[in-house]
């Protein structure tokens, strides 16, 4: 014979969010983006690194189409 028991316990609300701070904040936010004084103070890098990623993978992708091109030729001239 088996006894069981089973306890159930819900969970409480936790901690409620600050909204109104939060909004006040987005608000100041946007007004300083309007009047233009929100500067990207982000390197170079974290700013245009899609596109180096994109010249980079132009780069490959063209060297791998045109081996003699790169430099790769291996240095096999042939002579007539």
């Amino acid at each position: 014979m088996w006894i069981t028991n089973v306890v159930l316990k819900y969970p409480d609300g936790g901690p409620v969010p600050d909204t109104a701070t939060y909004i006040q904040k987005l608000e100041r936010e946007r007004e300083a983006r309007e009047r233009g004084e929100a500067k990207d103070n982000r390197p170079y890098f974290l700013k245009y690194w899609m596109y180096i990623v994109l010249a980079f993978i132009f780069v490959v992708i063209s060297s791998a189409i045109n081996p003699e091109a790169a430099g790769a030729s291996g240095g096999s001239v042939q002579r007539q």
